[in-house]
């Protein structure tokens, strides 16, 4: 685990507590009553891949991937929430690699749990600041094709995230989120990170 890592973790235990204590009122009440929400979203998978002998695996692997995800949290109060997420991508596809005659195509599949961290910004509270850390199972498959054989390799790793984002309540219980989130990954060097950008809306009950 790196050392910027080790500092966001013991940020977040620091900093949760103080927040899960949050009292607005003064008598001992939280300010918000805890409530479920599960959502939906469309994401963009931007990957940065390493090298193979000096040339970059981008030469090889789609590096734009569409996804969609879903998810469901639970919001303590004002402050802070957990939320489990499921998201699975299209697979990219690099057609005749380097005019030998082989396809190749890639995926991800990402099962994540995050802390949740909220700051609302307006007096009526519809609008809200939101950073996450968390801990993604990153699942990658690559398949290789040409007119005689087909090869299908699939690996995965626990790695880190953290994100950043903001979602408004658009009409009551009905929020629209977007986030942009850091994903660690390493593959045995193969790969070096991903961005993660997503746009969608959440229901709460």
């Amino acid at each position: 685990m790196s050392k910027i890592n080790k500092i966001f973790i013991l940020l977040l235990f620091a900093f949760v507590p103080s927040l899960a204590m949050a009292d607005d009122h003064g008598d001992g009440k939280m300010a918000m009553n805890g409530y479920f929400y599960v959502g939906a979203e469309y994401q963009k998978i931007d990957v940065s891949y390493g090298t193979l002998n000096g040339v970059p695996l981008s030469t090889y692997y789609e590096e734009d991937l569409d996804a969609f995800a879903g998810y469901v949290g639970y919001r303590f109060n004002d402050n802070i929430g957990v939320e489990l997420s499921y998201a699975n991508s299209s697979e990219g596809e690099k057609n005749n690699v380097l005019g030998t005659g082989v396809n190749v195509t890639n995926s991800f599949d990402l099962t994540a749990v995050e802390a949740m961290l909220f700051l609302p910004v307006d007096s009526e509270k519809k609008f809200d600041i939101i950073g996450a850390i968390g801990l993604a199972r990153v699942s990658a498959e690559a398949k290789a094709s040409n007119a005689t054989a087909n090869v299908r390799v699939d690996d995965s790793e626990n790695k880190m995230r953290f994100g950043i984002g903001a979602q408004y309540e658009i009409v009551e219980n009905v929020r629209i989120r977007a986030m942009l989130r850091h994903q660690e990954a390493d593959f045995s060097g193969d790969l070096d990170d991903a961005k993660i950008y997503s746009i969608g809306l959440n229901f709460s009950f």
